[in-house]
């Protein structure tokens, strides 16, 4: 099952019958990217106010009783994988295989006969998470707050 499916399954279905080019990046790949919280408090938090305003929204939902899909002491990065594909396009990372139609309880129907769209199976979860904490780090250097 995928994260936002459920948002609109009909727009999925017209993408997929579609003939535009399509990388799907499922939802177990997603749940890849993830790190504690105390490694975002020190990578995140003390680079500049954008650290400090990240870590703290982030905190402030965990604490929320919104936050049910996350345990606690870790926290999912999973939007990041689109820039990690961007990033560090690796062949061996997906398949080309025939785009899917979803029915309304959100399962798949292989065999569609649709074009063949990008499908990732794994994701470099710690190129993704340290690209981005290095990047906030050189930028944001000169503003550390301890």
């Amino acid at each position: 099952m995928e994260f936002n499916l459920s948002n609109d399954i009909l727009a999925a279905n017209i993408i997929m019958e579609s003939d535009m080019k399509v990388w799907q990046i499922p939802a177990d790949c997603v749940s890849e990217v993830i790190c504690g919280i105390a490694e975002l408090e020190q990578k995140v938090r003390p680079y500049g106010k954008i650290g400090r305003y990240l870590f703290e929204q982030l905190s402030e939902f965990n604490d929320s009783p919104y936050a049910h899909w996350t345990s606690g002491e870790n926290w999912g990065l999973g939007d990041s994988c689109t820039i990690g594909v961007l990033l560090h396009d690796n062949s061996y990372y997906y398949n080309m295989q025939e785009a899917p139609r979803f029915n309304m309880d959100m399962t798949y129907v292989h065999n569609t006969g649709y074009r063949k769209i990008r499908v990732y199976h794994k994701m470099d979860a710690r190129f993704i998470l340290e690209d981005f904490f290095s990047k906030l780090a050189l930028t944001y250097r000169k503003q550390k707050q301890l």
